[in-house]
Formats: structure tokens, C-alpha cells, sequence
């Protein structure tokens, strides 16, 4: 199965869920100090 991965931004959580939407598992990839802000997404990562 193919992944995308991209770096931790905003434009990266549209990125993610695209792939989601079209059924690719997700990598996401940030510093500590941004995780807990995406942690809030988790919803779109694998």
C-alpha cells in the first residue's frame, strides 16, 4: 500500500486528508512543539 507523507504544516492537513478521502494511509512528520496541535487531527494519520 502506498503512503503520503508530507511535513507538519496547516496546508499538510488538507494534504492528509485528501489522501484519506482517497484511501492512502498517511505520514505526517513535525517538530515536538507543533505535535500537540496535531494531535487534534489525529483522525487523518495512520
Amino acid at each position: 500500500m502506498t503512503s503520503i507523507a508530507t511535513l507538519g504544516s496547516h496546508c499538510a492537513l488538507q494534504v492528509l486528508k485528501g489522501a484519506k478521502d482517497e484511501g492512502f494511509k498517511t505520514i505526517l512528520v513535525c517538530e515536538k512543539n507543533v505535535r500537540s496541535y496535531i494531535v487534534d487531527f489525529n483522525s487523518l494519520m495512520n
